[in-house]
Formats: structure tokens, C-alpha cells, sequence
């Protein structure tokens, strides 16, 4: 659930009625594997709720209403540590810089 929760982040967990769930809404649910999952919701139908992580290019399986635990909200965070770019991540910036530059120098030829 990056960046909205982050590793580390303390999370507090309200029951309610899965129908309480709104779109947008970060709610707790029991998967398939017993694990606590905290998702934001994406939508709802009669029997099922509709999960999914906020960088996640899919949505989780479907939900039963029996698997909700309710809403979830963000108690605490970690605070975010920059990461300074490291001397590899440079090289290959300017690598990669100088390869676009030759090809964009060979088709104006």
C-alpha cells in the first residue's frame, strides 16, 4: 500500500459491516491464505467486497463479506528516508544518456 502505508507503519483496524465500506475507503479483510491483508477498496457488489493495492496493476480476488474486517486507518509511519542515488545508479544514467544522444545523432544523419 505504498506510499499511502508504508513498511513499518502501525494501522488500526475498526469493525464494521463490509456494506459500511466506501470506494476509497482502506479496509482489512482475511484472504484466502489467513493473512491479514489492509487494501484500499475499489468496489462492492451484493456478496463480495472488491480489494486492491494502491501500486498494484490488479485488483485482488473477489472478497465474501465474511472476510471483512472493517476499516482500517493509519495509526503511525516510519518517516521516509531519500535515498541518495548511488554511483552505479549514475553510470547507467549516463550510459544510457550518451546511447539516446548517439542515436538521436544517427538518424539526423
Amino acid at each position: 500500500m505504498w506510499p499511502a502505508v508504508r513498511d513499518g507503519a502501525v494501522v488500526e483496524v475498526t469493525p464494521c459491516p463490509a456494506g459500511c465500506l466506501r470506494t476509497g475507503d482502506l479496509g482489512a479483510y482475511v484472504s484466502a491464505r489467513d493473512r491479514l491483508v489492509v487494501h484500499r477498496v475499489v468496489g462492492a457488489t451484493r456478496t463480495t467486497v472488491l480489494f486492491a493495492g494502491d501500486t498494484l496493476a490488479g485488483g485482488d480476488p473477489p472478497v465474501g463479506l465474511d472476510r471483512v474486517l472493517g476499516r482500517a486507518a493509519v495509526v503511525s509511519q516510519p518517516p521516509l528516508h531519500p535515498a541518495w542515488p548511488r554511483a552505479w545508479h549514475l553510470r547507467l544514467l549516463a550510459h544510457h544518456g550518451i546511447a539516446w544522444l548517439r542515436d538521436g545523432l544517427r538518424r539526423r544523419d
